[in-house]
C-alpha cells in the first residue's frame, strides 16, 4: 500500500513540476528541444518507477497469490 501511495504522490509532485516548466516556455520553435527533454524526463522516471516496483517483489506476490 505504501508503494502505491508514494507512487501517487511522486507522480503529482512530477506532474506540478513539469507543467509549470511547460507553462513557462515560449510558443516558437527554439523550444523544441527543451519540450522533448522534458517529455523524455517525465517517460524516464515512470519507468524507473515501473522497475522499483518489480524489483521490490510486490508485483511477483501478488501473481503468486492469484
Amino acid at each position: 500500500m505504501s508503494l502505491a501511495l508514494s507512487g501517487i504522490i511522486g507522480n503529482s509532485v512530477m506532474a506540478l513540476i513539469i507543467g509549470s516548466v511547460f507553462y513557462n516556455l515560449p510558443t516558437n520553435t527554439g523550444t523544441f528541444y527543451s519540450r522533448g527533454a522534458l517529455l523524455f524526463f517525465a517517460i524516464l522516471l515512470n519507468a524507473f518507477s515501473s522497475s522499483l516496483e518489480v524489483s521490490t517483489g510486490t508485483l511477483l506476490t501478488m501473481h503468486f497469490t492469484f
